[in-house]
């Protein structure tokens, strides 16, 4: 979002400047949102209690393998760096070979995984000798 807010300049001046929204972190139900200024070269994160958190129905359920899932991240198999976090699930997109690092340190690698497939496997690393699958994504 575009809006157009004032920034203090570092004489102490108020000019006004053209600020892009590039994301909103929740605090609790506290909003703060970041907020990036080109023209200034500046970045800030600012206070904005007229945003109301978005009603989430599954806010106290325990997250489990059938629940909704709440947070993906794209997967590039890599034979030494291992994932951000482990998954609960590993969804393939194009098919092929996975050969996975589970949470309990064991390697395996699944042959003939079909594109479209959701795998309730808690991984912590995609290894890319072995694997031929593309566009894996990791759920938690």
């Amino acid at each position: 979002m575009n809006k157009r807010l004032t920034a203090q300049s570092a004489d102490g001046k108020t000019i006004p400047a053209p600020w892009l929204c590039q994301s909103v972190i929740w605090v609790g139900n506290i909003p703060l949102i970041l907020v990036v200024c080109p023209s200034l070269r500046m970045i800030s994160c600012c206070h904005n209690s007229g945003i109301a958190k978005m009603q989430d129905r599954y806010d106290g359920h325990a997250n489990s393998l059938d629940g909704p899932v709440s947070h993906g991240f794209a997967v590039t198999p890599d034979d030494m760096t291992e994932l951000s976090e482990v998954t609960r699930a590993i969804y393939v997109g194009v098919g092929g070979a996975l050969s996975v690092v589970l949470l309990s340190g064991a390697a395996v690698t699944l042959q003939g995984v079909v594109a479209g497939t959701l795998l309730p496997l808690r991984v912590r690393q995609v290894r890319a000798s072995g694997t031929s699958a593309s566009a894996i994504v990791g759920v938690v």
